[in-house]
């Protein structure tokens, strides 16, 4: 093979296994993040970028993580929402 398809064949092998994560389609299972039901540190779920919280009666859930997850958990994909800047 010409370095060419190698490129091409590579490129496409790489499109197969990216693709599901950046369209969101597969979502990482508690373990491979080391989930936990408790904070860890000060950080926890819900102050987390992709913590989903749940409507009234409804458990929460992630963006990133499989299953429910508890607002007060923690784990390695922890993301700190941002500022918002108001007040001092």
């Amino acid at each position: 093979m010409n370095a060419r398809r190698i490129f091409i064949c590579r490129a496409l092998v790489a499109g197969s296994i990216l693709m599901p994560l950046i369209t969101g389609a597969a979502k990482l299972a508690k373990a491979d993040v080391q989930y936990q039901d408790r904070p860890r540190d000060g950080r926890d779920c819900d102050d987390c970028i992709h913590f989903v919280p749940g409507a009234k009666g409804t458990p929460s859930s992630c963006k990133v993580v499989e299953g429910q997850v508890s607002p007060h958990g923690y784990c390695l994909a922890f993301t700190p929402k941002p500022k918002s800047g108001k007040g001092s």
